[in-house]
């Protein structure tokens, strides 16, 4: 599952940029996962867990996640689409020159911490 040494790069920056602010612990850690982000949010919270237990830094902290839908557009006519899936084919002029506008996304968006 590679999700978890995704989510061991994201504490590892939430540790260092908390250290350099000077923040003690840590209370929510917010993310953005993209249909095709390559990464399963359930997996993501597991990890996130596992890897944050007996942390003081961490300790009682939550994961939020938004995940985000994937938005295509038509280079040749424009049409758009929202959905849970990429259509890499128009639907309404058949051309294949689809562009993914969002759906990939895996970042992190911020933490709060004191």
């Amino acid at each position: 599952m590679h999700e978890f040494s995704l989510m061991e790069e994201v504490l590892r920056a939430v540790r260092d940029s908390a250290r350099e602010e000077d923040i003690r612990r840590i209370h929510r850690v917010q993310m953005t996962v993209g249909a095709m982000g390559c990464a399963f949010p359930p997996a993501l919270e597991t990890a996130f867990s596992v890897l944050t237990e007996g942390d003081p830094l961490f300790q009682g902290a939550a994961l939020e996640i938004v995940e985000r839908a994937v938005r295509v557009r038509c280079a040749t006519c424009g049409w758009e689409a929202i959905g849970r899936d990429a259509r890499f084919v128009c639907e309404e002029c058949g051309s294949s020159e689809v562009e993914i506008l969002a759906g990939e996304e895996l970042t992190v968006d911020g933490y709060e911490g004191e």
